[in-house]
């Protein structure tokens, strides 16, 4: 009987650390993928189909700027949900359009469960309302241009291009 509990017991814990291994190297897979920061630049016509007016709510909770080196990044945290449209297909973008040459420069996005926006505004279908973007900043002029961030909203059967009013200039954040 000893013998056996001992098996199940050493069987147990291997299991746990291939589960272990696993979950680490999915999570590693995944920040490197965003921290590679795989910008796609298109012209701000390609949006031009898409409702610019909406009841779209969102907050751009967290924004981290490193441009010291050439390995600088831009670290945006946030949330962006259509007001009374529970969240049921996942497809938001977080980009940065370029006021003085129209261009869009689209980030990488993965998103991320938000509870708290869920709860706040009682519905649990916006709990998969978050994002978060990370990208490398040499792709993009930071610091000879004027950038506006911009929520490309395709939630659902959504096409929504959404200005927030929030600026980076000159490679800072602006009011």
């Amino acid at each position: 009987m000893n013998t056996h509990y001992e098996v199940n017991t050493k069987l147990k814990i291997k299991i746990m650390i291939v589960l272990i291994i696993v979950v680490i190297c999915s999570i590693v897979s995944a920040s490197l993928y965003i921290s590679e920061g795989n910008i796609v630049k298109k012209s701000i016509t390609d949006y031009l189909p898409y409702s610019q007016d909406s009841s779209l709510l969102f907050s751009i909770d967290d924004v981290k700027i490193n441009t010291i080196n050439e390995d600088g990044y831009i670290e945006i945290l946030g949330w962006a949900c259509e007001e009374g449209s529970d969240i049921v297909r996942y497809n938001c973008h977080v980009a940065l359009e370029d006021v003085l040459r129209d261009i869009v420069y689209i980030l990488p996005t993965m998103m991320i469960q938000r509870e708290d926006v869920g709860a706040y505004f009682k519905n649990s279908g916006y709990n998969d309302s978050g994002f978060y973007s990370k990208a490398k900043t040499a792709q993009m002029q930071l610091d000879e241009s004027r950038l506006e961030f911009v929520i490309i909203y395709e939630n659902n059967d959504s096409k929504i291009y959404y200005h927030t009013g929030v600026y980076i200039e000159n490679g800072e954040m602006v009011d």
